[in-house]
């Protein structure tokens, strides 16, 4: 369960830690909310430029990790897609499975999402979702951290003002306990490289939605 909420007005503070111990005990997944999952660092699956601000951009309606933050990042079509995260800090494992693909657009004329889900030590921390791709993968396939190739971008798709307006990736990441954040240092129309640092996943940075990494 993500980002349970407790009630602390007027309670003194022992009593509001006590209430938080007890949350994690009873409700399986509550407890790694307070005691942040390890950081895990992700990188720009594509060469191409930042399109749309990081805080506003929308969520991919299908997909099941509706995100933290989103972006596009405009390509060329055909363009292979490649996942590249990392641990932040050592000590710990990452590996990276392919979670769920869906269609895009949510009239299905959008080519297709691929949501990867992080996973840190065998736990699952967070995820990011590449949309308007042409899947190279399966769902439930575990696919390597770093280069793995898990499609490439669509093209000759319908135009939707809303959803697909050329050839792009879009770009979401999700905290499965607390909220993920992008690199403040990207602004629209801005390049970047693939491996270039886009946000964190796991860890505890930024206390909402939509916000940068401090």
């Amino acid at each position: 369960m993500k980002r349970v909420a407790v009630l602390r007005r007027g309670l003194p503070a022992p009593l509001v830690a006590l209430v938080v111990v007890l949350v994690g005990l009873l409700i399986p997944g509550t407890a790694a909310a307070a005691v942040p999952d390890p950081e895990v660092w992700a990188g720009s699956p594509v060469a191409g430029s930042w399109n749309t601000d990081a805080a506003t951009h929308h969520w991919l309606a299908n997909a099941a990790d509706q995100g933290d933050w989103a972006t596009d990042i405009a390509v060329g079509a055909g363009t292979p897609v490649a996942v590249y995260v990392a641990p932040q800090n050592g000590g710990y494992d990452v590996a990276t499975r392919v979670d769920q693909i869906g269609a895009a657009c949510r009239a299905g004329d959008g080519a297709s999402f691929v949501t990867v889900g992080i996973y840190t030590n065998g736990v699952r921390v967070g995820s990011i979702t590449y949309g308007h791709v042409r899947p190279g993968v399966q769902a439930g396939q575990w696919v390597g951290r770093w280069g793995a190739v898990i499609g490439t971008v669509a093209d000759g798709l319908p135009y939707d003002a809303n959803c697909w307006t050329g050839p792009h990736v879009h770009l979401q990441m999700f905290n499965v306990h607390n909220y993920s954040c992008f690199n403040r240092g990207y602004g629209t129309n801005y390049h970047v490289d693939a491996t270039n640092f886009v946000g964190f996943s796991g860890g505890r940075r930024v206390g909402g939605a939509g916000q940068a990494c401090p």
